[in-house]
């Protein structure tokens, strides 16, 4: 939110200074290649709870930033794979035109890459 600071420290977000709660989910960690792993962690915002892919290699660290008014700081659930927040920057709230519950998209079917789904948009 505007006025927050974010920060990611060996693999960790920070909020504020304060790291969010995460846990592993029980099951299997999903294998990729030899040495190269993703482990699926629940992480906890305040109220919102939601799963994070991590891979077992280190993804980056993030300067801390203070989110300017108006914007907000988006972070993809693929930690390892998404481009995001940390990547373009803040997001301007004027530009959130909806709210994405979830998207089927089958690995073998690239075309919806870049595209908004039909029902969300205005």
């Amino acid at each position: 939110m505007p006025g927050d600071t974010v920060e990611i420290r060996d693999n960790i977000l920070l909020v504020n200074d304060r790291p969010l709660d995460r846990h592993a989910e029980p099951g299997p960690v999903l294998y990729l290649k030899p040495g190269q792993t993703r482990t699926i962690l629940t992480e906890e915002n305040g109220a919102a709870v939601y799963p994070v892919i991590v891979d077992s290699a280190k993804t980056g660290d993030m300067a801390k930033m203070i989110v300017p008014h108006g914007h907000c700081f988006r972070l993809g659930d693929n930690r390892g794979q998404s481009t995001d927040s940390r990547n373009f920057g803040p997001v301007q709230m004027s530009d959130i035109q909806g709210r994405l519950d979830y998207i089927y998209w089958p690995a073998k079917s690239w075309s919806r890459l870049g595209r908004y789904p039909v029902s969300y948009r205005n």
